[in-house]
């Protein structure tokens, strides 16, 4: 490629302290071209003129999501999966493939979360990539260096005009949605950050991690509040905060659960019943019932109050679940696993009523 011919313009690029003069790209379209020395990515798409960014604010481009947006004006639920090279699909509530997202990834896709409006998603990857889906404006933001490990986790404020990711490098980010910009960066961990939950109320965040820590934040200041040291035996994969916000829920690789006080982190019940490590936790919609997925291959009923097991529904053998959600209604369970199969259970009925072999899934969300 000849960069004379292609780069044409000028735009002064702010990196840290420093202002530098970088020929940057600004045809309307254009395949793929990497910028090293200024750590960006242009990619294929649609360039507007100025849509191009650098740092924390990462590259934005126009994409085309009009299915996704047409799904939404209809009320619709769907399912975005995430995927071993990098890209994503969308499914529908029966499990029908109905488009695959624009590739943004070049690693494993391992955290997707949706807001509450639905107007945006928010996708991390296993190289430390945060990609900002616009659904409604179809526009795509890139922060190629959001994190410098493995993104595990992205949950977004009760309003949605937060998010936060958790990451391997150790750290917890809190941004801004609408401009993707870094507000906070949150640490004290010892290892890996693997799971998050924002408070109901918004105010606080919990995190767990590989160093078996439950932490609390406040998220105005970016400092701990209160945290728990030896939480479980092995890495803790997962925290779940209660509808009401009284209570926090873990995963944990040492085959349990555990439910503790929101206010004391004093711990309230430990649930067994898994043989394996649990991977993933669901609360449904009215806060009653909690669903575990483990390694031993079952889907596990609690009463979330109690901590009384009241089911266990069997899942097909070698499933590594990478996703569990309610639907929106909280009549259905959908479960993702890394095998390749998608799974959809009754509720109520505590049986399956839909499955189907897709493509290995790295992560799940419905939206």
């Amino acid at each position: 490629m000849n960069f004379r011919t292609c780069f044409k313009n000028t735009l002064k690029v702010r990196l840290g302290e420093k202002v530098l003069g970088k020929k940057l790209l600004v045809l309307l379209t254009l395949t793929c071209v990497a910028l090293t020395t200024l750590g960006l990515t242009v990619f294929s798409g649609q360039f507007k003129k100025g849509d191009a960014f650098t740092g924390e604010m990462g590259i934005s481009a126009d994409v085309d999501l009009q299915k996704l947006k047409d799904g939404l004006s209809l009320d619709e639920e769907m399912l975005v999966l995430g995927k071993r090279d990098g890209s994503m699909a969308v499914y529908s509530s029966d499990l029908e493939k109905t488009m695959d997202l624009p590739a943004f990834h070049e690693s494993e896709v391992h955290a997707i979360a949706v807001s509450p409006d639905r107007k945006f998603m928010v996708s991390g990857d296993k190289n430390g990539k945060v990609v900002v889906w616009d659904v409604l404006d179809q526009k795509v933001r890139s922060l190629d260096d959001a994190h410098l490990g493995d993104v595990r986790d992205i949950v977004f404020a009760p309003g949605g005009e937060y998010f936060a990711t958790a990451s391997k490098d150790r750290t917890i980010k809190i941004w801004e949605t609408g401009t993707a910009k870094s507000v906070q960066t949150l640490k004290g961990h010892q290892s890996y950050v693997l799971g998050l939950d924002f408070s109901p109320d918004g105010n606080y965040i919990a995190s767990v991690g590989a160093d078996n820590f439950l932490i609390i934040w406040d998220v105005k200041t970016g400092r701990k509040v209160r945290e728990k040291g030896n939480s479980h035996y092995r890495a803790v994969n997962q925290v779940l905060f209660s509808p009401d916000g009284r209570y926090l829920y873990t995963a944990s690789s040492d085959s349990l659960i555990k439910i503790w006080d929101f206010f004391t982190l004093e711990c309230l019940n430990t649930l067994k019943g898994h043989k394996n490590e649990v991977l993933c936790l669901a609360i449904s919609p009215d806060g009653k019932t909690l669903l575990s997925a483990a390694r031993d291959n079952t889907l596990l009923y609690f009463d979330a109050i109690t901590g009384e097991k009241t089911a266990t529904v069997a899942l097909a053998n070698n499933l590594y679940v990478s996703g569990l959600e309610f639907a929106h209604s909280g009549a259905k369970i959908y479960v993702g696993d890394m095998s390749g199969d998608l799974i959809c259970l009754d509720y109520q009925g505590r049986k399956i009523v839909n499955q189907k072999a897709v493509e290995p899934i790295y992560a799940l969300s419905k939206i």
